[in-house]
């Protein structure tokens, strides 16, 4: 039997939280690839070579913006289910 003590229900906020900006960040990450490998495709002179993995790399780049990003939308997302 669980005992809802305010340590339970701390957790289950922060669990929540975190499972949002997990979701935001992946959601962030699979737009990024997307976008980046269409405009590889698009912009660049002849056949691409490789544009979708040339796109995953370019993640490593920039996971600290998608991150932070994610973590906005996180919050908004949180307050609008807690209020």
């Amino acid at each position: 039997m669980v005992h809802w003590d305010s340590t339970n229900q701390w957790l289950i906020v922060v669990y929540l939280f975190g499972l949002l900006w997990i979701i935001n960040f992946f959601s962030a990450v699979e737009a990024f690839w997307v976008s980046s490998t269409a405009a590889l495709w698009y912009f660049e002179e002849g056949d691409p070579t490789a544009p979708v993995l040339r796109s995953f790399c370019r993640i490593f780049y920039h996971v600290g913006s998608l991150a932070f990003g994610s973590l906005l939308i996180a919050i908004v997302m949180f307050l609008r289910i807690v209020l």
